[in-house]
């Protein structure tokens, strides 16, 4: 979440992979909050809340950022441009 003043951002929701919590690498989980737009229905918004949105794991000498939707699904939601970049940047490569 470097670079959000609160921590936090809108997100693009279509159909989410449940991500399990890491012991440490969640980069961000979804909010028990009411959607800002669309729809979302109730039991899902609670199923997701807690759960990772993105995921920073080791995979080999490296490390890999599993995220639960696209977050670059249309060319990439203005919400998510800096995510998107602290995971491609800002992650480091190995341990």
């Amino acid at each position: 979440g470097y670079g959000y003043a609160d921590g936090g951002a809108a997100v693009l929701v279509r159909d989410p992979t449940e991500l399990e919590l890491a012991e440490e690498g969640n980069a961000w989980v979804f909010a028990d909050v009411p959607p800002l737009a669309g729809y979302l229905p109730e039991d899902a918004r609670h199923r997701l809340a807690g759960r990772p949105y993105a995921v920073v794991s080791a995979l080999g000498s490296g490390r890999i950022v599993a995220f639960a939707d696209d977050p670059a699904f249309r060319g990439i939601t203005y919400g998510l441009k800096k995510l998107y970049l602290n995971a491609t940047l800002l992650v480091p490569a190995g341990r």
